[in-house]
């Protein structure tokens, strides 16, 4: 089972998350693993980005197939996502 041994597990009808508690150095540690999304991994795939965590290089979806994944699904929650992910977007475009 995905989670044995994780101080957070959680699980919706199309993702499920892992992690363990927050790290001040290290910020937020959780992962969601998505099965079912309005954006194919296959379409993920094609702009996949690689983020180092520790000895770790992890295939993540970029910022744009995020933000167009989280538009499709209408829940207001993403709603939220989008516009801070759009804002996170400008301030790394301005650095």
């Amino acid at each position: 089972m995905v989670g044995q041994g994780c101080p957070t597990y959680g699980e919706s009808g199309n993702y499920v998350s892992v992690g363990g508690a927050p790290s001040p150095a290290k910020g937020p540690r959780e992962v969601d693993i998505i099965i079912e999304s309005a954006v194919s991994y296959k379409e993920a795939e094609k702009s996949v980005v690689h983020i180092k965590v520790d000895d770790l290089t992890l295939p993540v979806i970029s910022m744009d197939k995020l933000i167009e994944m989280k538009r499709k699904t209408g829940r207001a929650i993403d709603k939220l996502d989008i516009e801070e992910l759009t804002k996170i977007k400008k301030l790394k475009k301005n650095l």
